[in-house]
């Protein structure tokens, strides 16, 4: 509930709680342009929910415990930054290559295929 109300909310900082996974509602937050759930206990990505991200030119999730990650595309058209350093992630989707991202980071996970 906490987010549906805040549709023209541009940037929002997370870092360094406790959160292990983000709402649904999420989504509903139409302006975001930066998201950072950096150093939190995130497991998983609501799919759904980010690919109405649609103005997202800034993702970190770095820090975390995700394994996978959603499909980011085509719903962020416009992510140029995602950073996903110090996770647990074994692979990157291909699908990364659909964005326009001009920064990626993946250090410190267990990546052992890159397509």
């Amino acid at each position: 509930r906490t987010f549906t109300r805040l549709r023209r909310l541009e940037r929002l900082n997370l870092a360094k709680n406790r959160l292990q996974a983000l709402p649904e509602t999420i989504g509903q937050c139409s302006s975001l342009e930066k998201l950072d759930v950096a150093m939190n206990r995130i497991e998983r990505l609501p799919e759904e929910s980010f690919t109405q991200l649609r103005n997202l030119t800034d993702l970190s999730v770095a820090c975390n415990a995700l394994f996978t990650l959603p499909v980011l595309s085509p719903g962020l058209s416009k992510l140029t930054r995602l950073n996903l350093d110090a996770n647990e992630l074994r692979a990157l989707p291909a699908k990364l290559g659909e964005l326009p991202l001009v920064s990626l980071r993946a250090s410190h996970n267990r990546l052992v295929w890159l397509s």
